[in-house]
């Protein structure tokens, strides 16, 4: 049996500000079945780094879900589940995008710019097309995140 979290897609920690949509976030609407050593690693990293980035250029737009590439299904109602996830953030001011996709298997915390995939890609293996802005620029390489500085604005601001 395939031991899985439930992988948020809009991550419940950024809405930490209340708990009322903290808890909207466990609807099944926005959680997919997703291995304990991607959800706690990689892809935590991942939300971590949009985290950062939101910090530093400010309005950021996230599109996030699963891709199915017939890995199989859970439980007696056959959930299906992701064989991988994407992550898609736009820059709304400067109209900067990246992507990333993350295979469903164990990725340790790290540098997300291996994960680094093509927004025609994504729209392609996940069968979306995104709402992207008219003049969006692709970045073929993953945003520096100052990890440490919205490390430190989380604490200073936990502790009010």
């Amino acid at each position: 049996m395939l031991k899985a979290d439930w992988g948020h897609m809009a991550p419940n920690e950024d809405f930490a500000w209340s708990k009322a949509e903290q808890a909207d976030t466990f609807s099944m609407a926005n959680v997919e079945p997703q291995l304990p050593g991607l959800n706690r690693q990689g892809w935590e990293r991942l939300e971590e780094d949009v985290r950062a980035w939101a910090l530093t250029r400010g309005d950021l737009q996230v599109y996030v879900g699963p891709i199915y590439w017939g890995a199989g299904s859970i439980g007696k109602d056959k959930l299906p589940i992701p064989s991988a996830f994407f992550k898609v953030v736009v820059d709304r001011k400067t109209g900067d995008v990246v992507g990333f996709v993350m295979p469903q298997k164990a990725i340790p915390k790290g540098d997300a710019q291996p994960w680094v995939t093509p927004i025609a890609r994504i729209e392609e293996e996940a069968k979306v097309t995104l709402p992207l802005p008219a003049h969006w620029k692709e970045s073929t390489t993953a945003w520096p995140a100052d990890l440490s500085g919205w490390r430190a604005k989380h604490r200073a601001a936990c502790a009010k």
